[in-house]
């Protein structure tokens, strides 16, 4: 089988969609089958053509060409996608977008001839209205996987037409190669990862660890990530004298998270917006750590209530002071939960899962019956 995956972005630049579409296509060229990305060029400079970690990725310039709005720039930029697929000869196309580039899927004389599937990995919102690029996309493609039930939700309320091909399929992480052991408490750390941008609430998780000072004076806090709200994030930790004891790490690869959660005692995820997933509370399940996050989209499916961490109400500052505190005073509940987190990651979030899965509807999408 010859899989085409079109994602908006990809590795380096670092996102969900970007690290799921890497494992997934890693796996299925491990299994024989020939693998391509098509992308955007990102922040990072890339060559047009190059491979990740072996994987053959195509990179053209969606965003510029689009942005200039040049229809001569545009008509040439579509003739060289529509020479890269007839190059590649794809059996299947998996779409893990649903921003610009779908333009020019949209607009390929080459990808009307191929089964087609998606992948929604952020709330739809007003993004599948029939008429948009999402949309048209979406009245193409012969199935749909949704990486969380919210996520499956929210697209059948603006389509739900789409019920019958569609499905959620979570996402998996292959289990990192390292014991994580036990949290250390002395002193206890608390970590937020993740792009810094206000949507990931990281001013709540700084106003709530200010609220903690004075009962757990040791307590030390690092947030890893980059992105355009870092000054603004560094600059609300110096105003309430947190300068000393909350650490800016910048960007950490995949790679190295595993290791930088094992050295924190306790992971927040204090998102204000629906996040569609939470692959940040899967990698801390990962490596045995409890999970505080916002009650709200994806979530509460990846951290289990009372058995793998806590949940908060979300842009609730006192929720998060609260259940952080809650697990500082009583660290051998806080080892519980992380155990049990690590037990529920390996058994339900496997990458291995996520695989099978998937594979399961490329055979429906190509019209194949199904294994047994």
């Amino acid at each position: 089988m010859r899989i085409l995956y079109w994602n908006e972005i990809f590795l380096p630049d670092i996102g969900g969609a970007e690290i799921n579409t890497a494992h997934l296509a890693n796996r299925f060229q491990q299994a024989g089958h020939s693998c391509q990305v098509i992308a955007s060029h990102g922040r990072t400079a890339q060559e047009d053509r190059s491979t990740y970690e072996g994987l053959p990725v195509r990179r053209f310039w969606f965003h510029r060409e689009l942005l200039r709005r040049d229809l001569k720039s545009i008509r040439s930029l579509q003739r060289s996608v529509d020479e890269t697929i007839s190059e590649f000869r794809p059996d299947l196309i998996h779409l893990g977008t649903s921003q610009p580039s779908l333009f020019f899927y949209l607009h390929s004389r080459e990808t009307r001839k191929i089964p087609t599937l998606a992948t929604i990995y952020e709330p739809p919102h007003s993004l599948v209205d029939p008429h948009s690029l999402l949309g048209q996309a979406l009245g193409r493609v012969r199935g749909i996987s949704a990486c969380s039930g919210a996520i499956r939700n929210a697209l059948l309320q603006h389509l739900p037409e789409l019920d019958s091909i569609s499905r959620v399929i979570h996402l998996g992480l292959p289990m990192p190669d390292l014991d994580p052991g036990l949290p250390s408490w002395d002193p206890p750390r608390l970590l937020c990862a993740g792009r810094l941008v206000p949507e990931k609430g990281f001013d709540l998780a700084l106003a709530a660890f200010a609220q903690l000072g004075e009962t757990f004076p040791q307590l030390e806090m690092t947030i890893a990530g980059d992105g355009p709200h870092r000054a603004a994030l560094i600059d609300q930790a110096e105003s309430c004298g947190l300068g000393d004891r909350v650490t800016f790490s910048g960007w950490i690869t995949p790679e190295e998270m595993p290791a930088l959660m094992a050295s924190h005692s306790i992971v927040l995820v204090p998102s204000r917006w629906n996040e569609p997933f939470g692959l940040v509370a899967l990698e801390a399940s990962q490596v045995a750590r409890p999970v505080v996050a916002a009650a709200d989209g994806g979530l509460p499916e990846v951290v289990a209530e009372e058995t793998t961490g806590l949940l908060f109400p979300p842009g609730d500052v006192a929720g998060i002071r609260d259940a952080v505190a809650r697990l500082l005073g009583d660290p051998d509940l806080a080892e519980r939960l992380g155990a049990a987190g690590r037990k529920r990651a390996a058994e339900l979030f496997s990458l291995d899962r996520q695989v099978v899965a998937t594979e399961t509807l490329y055979e429906e999408v190509l019209g194949k019956p199904r294994k047994p």
